[in-house]
This record gives structure tokens, C-alpha cells and sequence, in this order.
């Protein structure tokens, strides 16, 4: 597996939103972690399954947060069966907030899409707000430091 660096801004932001404590224990779900992302087709040195096995949800900060693991779930199949979203979308977030966000699994673009804007999602209408995970993450690192 091919090693996964993130921007050192990134890396820096995403490590000031870790605790020690936290950190251990994603060293210990490591193995889970993994079977995650191989159960759903991710491969594992993509940057999606790099930063859940380095740094976790609670890392990201910003003005909602992102599943974790034992959230994923629920959120897929609420996904499918609610919003009839296909599955090769990963919901990123739950819909606390005014929509959904969503990783694509084939090419690690980034949508985030709001309620009413599903059926435009999946005709392939919505732009993504990121064309990779790291990009994704860069636009919310900005996002939360711009106070938005």
C-alpha cells in the first residue's frame, strides 16, 4: 500500500483537533478501519481511508462534523431508503445540518448536497465541492477558518 501524505497545512489542522487519547485508540481500530473500507470497496491508500485510519472524524472541525464508523451505517441506509441516493455514495455527514455530504466512491470527489437538491444529485447536476478527499478537506479547513 503506497503511503498517503496530506498538505502540511492540512496535517496541522487536522492534528491540532486530535487528542493523545484519541489518537491511540484509532491505532487500535486500525485492523477495523480497514475492513471498512475494504468491505465497501474503498482501497485502503486512498485519502478517505488515510485520514479515517490516521487522524479520525473527531478530528475534523468546522461547522458540522463527519461519521464516524459506527455512524456509517444508519446513514447509508437512510441514504438509499430515504433520499434514494445510489450506492456509490458514502454519506460523510448525518442531517443535522441542511443537507448531506457525500464522498463518491469511484472517483473521491467530494458533494455536498442540500435537502431538496437529491433528485439533481443523482441526475448527475451538482458539481462537487471537491474533486478528492484532501481537496475536500482543504475547502473546510478554510471554511472553518473563515468563521462560515
Amino acid at each position: 500500500m503506497k503511503e498517503i501524505n496530506f498538505p502540511n497545512d492540512i496535517d496541522t489542522w487536522l492534528s491540532e483537533g486530535n487528542n493523545p487519547a484519541y489518537s491511540e485508540y484509532l491505532t487500535g481500530q486500525r485492523e477495523e478501519i480497514n475492513h471498512f473500507f475494504e468491505d465497501l470497496g474503498i482501497p485502503l491508500d486512498s485519502e478517505i481511508a488515510h485520514f479515517y485510519r490516521h487522524y479520525g472524524a473527531s478530528s475534523f472541525r468546522g461547522w458540522y462534523g463527519l461519521n464516524d464508523l459506527d455512524q456509517f451505517e444508519d446513514m447509508i441506509d437512510y441514504s438509499k431508503e430515504e433520499l434514494g441516493v445510489s450506492e456509490d455514495y458514502l454519506p460523510l455527514s448525518s442531517i443535522e445540518g441542511e443537507g448531506v455530504t457525500f464522498y463518491q466512491k469511484c472517483t473521491g470527489a467530494v458533494f455536498d448536497v442540500e435537502f431538496g437538491q437529491f433528485e439533481a444529485f443523482e441526475k448527475g447536476e451538482l458539481a462537487p465541492i471537491a474533486k478528492s478527499f484532501v481537496g475536500f478537506l482543504s475547502w473546510a479547513k478554510q471554511e472553518d477558518e473563515s468563521g462560515s
